[in-house]
């Protein structure tokens, strides 16, 4: 069940409940544990049998996103939704980046092995977590294991920084404007020159030629009007 609060907490409140509450350590050290069993059989299952029908009766081009994947018993059926996916022209599948979920990388290495022409990547990665030349080696090693098929959407990343005690510098559009550039730069082979941006540097050349699939999509993830018209310049 779900608890509907308004006004909503605060960033504080929320940080020091996933910090502090007992309710939480409980649900992450034993009932997810104890209960992953039947909530596959249950309701992770019938979840992904639910997406096979209705992609097949819409018979259309559409994106799943999974959103909250917990502690990945979803991703561990993402390979065979993905496989069925494709088969029923599903374009795309986002899996989560939250910061106690499974690798949003990692855990599509299987997916890129198993499908042909799906799309996939981690929703939404900050460069405050990882710094932006990691996420470029990152994506684009999954994008050659795909041959071209890796995407990923760049963000501020609040709750990941919230949870982690990260420092958010004051021109976070710029931190992110700069995370962007420099994935550009890496999947576009152009970052033999040293990259030095206010709050990102990458202070040697770096050689992608290893990099030989089709360039990876890269996304921008806002929902602010500052952040968004930086997205649609750059």
């Amino acid at each position: 069940s779900s608890l509907f609060v308004n006004p909503r907490p605060t960033s504080a409140d929320l940080s020091a409940y996933y910090r502090d509450s007992g309710a939480v350590e409980h649900w992450a050290q034993v009932f997810y544990k104890d209960t992953e069993g039947a909530r596959r059989v249950r309701i992770v299952k019938p979840r992904a049998k639910m997406i096979e029908k209705w992609a097949k009766q819409m018979n259309v081009d559409r994106t799943f996103c999974d959103v909250g994947s917990g502690f990945g018993v979803l991703l561990e059926e993402i390979k065979e939704l993905g496989i069925v996916a494709e088969n029923y022209g599903i374009r795309a599948l986002w899996t989560s980046n939250y910061f106690s979920h499974w690798d949003g990388f990692l855990s599509l290495v299987p997916l890129a092995q198993s499908t042909k022409q799906l799309k996939f990547g981690p929703l939404a990665v900050s460069p405050l977590e990882m710094h932006p030349l990691k996420i470029a080696n990152a994506l684009l090693t999954l994008n050659e294991i795909s041959n071209g098929r890796a995407q990923i959407a760049l963000g501020a990343g609040e709750g990941n920084i919230t949870a982690m005690g990260l420092k958010v510098p004051k021109k976070i559009v710029l931190a992110v404007r700069e995370s962007i550039e420099i994935v550009l730069a890496a999947c576009k082979n152009q970052l033999n020159d040293p990259y030095q941006g206010e709050i990102f540097s990458v202070n040697f050349p770096c050689d992608y030629t290893w990099a030989k699939s089709n360039r990876p999509i890269v996304y921008g993830t806002a929902y602010k009007h500052m952040m968004m018209r930086m997205e649609g310049r750059v």
